[in-house]
């Protein structure tokens, strides 16, 4: 029974192994910049390096205010990069928007090791699903990481 269990995982693991390089394995740069809205919407810019360095510059309307960094642990880069891969980015359309008035535009984009690049403007936020997932990861960086002032 434990060898079927293990020629099961081992063929699992050669059937992903197609030689196609996942979009995370390629990724050097996620930028996220919010705009403001009328209300409270937060107001920031957050970098973050395929290392796990991050720039986080706070606007308005978020826990802190100012200028930051910190270093963003392997396992939530990991899983940053898998929401990535999730929503498609390559597939999607460069820009969302929507007929109303005073909300917020989240500036997307991702720079490739190869010297591409995808960015993605976002007014509403109106975008698909998985790419929303992104957003909220990012959001929730601001505050499950230990900032250090600039």
């Amino acid at each position: 029974m434990k060898t079927i269990h293990l020629l099961s995982a081992v063929a699992l693991l050669a059937g992903c192994a197609t030689g196609k390089m996942k979009t995370a394995d390629n990724i050097q740069k996620v930028s996220l910049s919010t705009t403001p809205c009328f209300g409270t919407c937060p107001v920031f810019d957050m970098k973050i390096e395929a290392n796990g360095h991050a720039e986080y510059e706070a606007k308005r309307f978020n826990p802190v205010t100012g200028k930051f960094t910190a270093v963003i642990r392997k396992e939530q880069m990991d899983s940053l990069f898998v929401l990535i891969d999730k929503a498609k980015l390559l597939s999607l359309p460069d820009e969302y928007t929507q007929q109303v008035t005073d909300m917020p535009t989240y500036r997307f984009s991702v720079q490739f090791k190869d010297g591409k690049s995808k960015w993605i403007s976002d007014y509403g936020p109106m975008g698909p699903e998985a790419l929303q997932h992104v957003y909220k990861f990012i959001f929730s960086l601001r505050e499950s990481q230990t900032w250090k002032q600039q």
